[in-house]
């Protein structure tokens, strides 16, 4: 009776789905069982988007834990919803209605991090207006918080869910860490990845290992995607060392100057330098 209470008093002042966020926040704060107060209470406007970050070890559970959250904030949340790569990422970004929600799977190739993460970074500044403009829930899993820029680890990111094992090696057990949190543990943490200071206000939430879109379609998505990523960036990284080489040639064989180089391969001339000498 209390819960449907809360519903009716709730849903005289926001939309059904507002009402029903409420009412998943209501029961987790008591039974402990998934999300988090802090997500919900971001989700109260519709005029505010919501971009977390979900990370953890892998095989914890963070891809699982982002689509349950995902389906709750929007009740047509699918598989379509879930990207795998940037292309997919930005494209459901420009074209998903007002209040959809969007889980970026681990966007970038683990064989090249760096240089994968750097293009993260640069496709979610790009991308941020396409998130408020539309009042999008964007749920990023990523192995480590702390890979993000500044920009968007202290004042795009809204919150931070932190999945980890227990200590019998068992999986389904996340922490929240709020906004104001998020923010001290970056700037404490990033040197050394430690999410020790300062602790989350919030207490260990549980989760269950269940998908809320169809297993099998999922990894096979996933292992499509991961598949043409892995032959993209063999791809690149080919044309990289092919690029390399002229520019090698040009310089020490034909006597061309990084100038004249950088005006044949169409190429900045600070790149030239860089290129040639690494």
């Amino acid at each position: 009776a209390g819960i449907v209470g809360v519903c009716a008093v709730f849903e005289s002042r926001c939309t059904t789905r507002m009402a029903l966020v409420f009412l998943f926040i209501f029961l987790c704060f008591f039974f402990n069982d998934t999300a988090t107060t802090e997500i919900y209470t971001l989700s109260l406007h519709d005029a505010l988007p919501i971009f977390c970050v979900i990370d953890g070890e892998e095989g914890s559970g963070k891809s699982v834990l982002s689509m349950m959250i995902a389906k709750y904030l929007d009740p047509n949340f699918n598989l379509n919803n879930v990207c795998f790569n940037s292309e997919q990422f930005i494209k459901k970004l420009r074209d998903s209605k007002k209040n959809t929600a969007i889980v970026s799977d681990e966007t970038y190739s683990v064989a090249s991090a760096r240089a994968s993460l750097s293009a993260m970074n640069r496709n979610l500044n790009t991308v941020t207006s396409e998130m408020r403009q539309r009042n999008l829930f964007v749920i990023m899993v990523i192995p480590s918080f702390f890979d993000l820029d500044k920009t968007q680890a202290i004042w795009r990111c809204r919150a931070l869910i932190h999945v980890y094992y227990d200590k019998k090696g068992d999986r389904g057990r996340y922490i929240i860490f709020p906004k104001r949190h998020k923010l001290k543990l970056y700037l404490n943490g990033k040197k050394n990845y430690s999410y020790s200071k300062p602790k989350s206000p919030l207490p260990v939430c549980k989760f269950k290992n269940e998908y809320v879109v169809n297993e099998k379609a999922y990894r096979l998505k996933k292992y499509e995607s991961f598949k043409a990523r892995k032959m993209a960036t063999a791809l690149e990284m080919k044309q990289k060392e092919r690029i390399k080489r002229l520019i090698i040639y040009l310089y020490d064989e034909v006597k061309l100057t990084d100038e004249e180089i950088s005006t044949i391969c169409k190429i900045e001339r600070s790149m030239v330098g860089k290129i040639r000498r690494g």
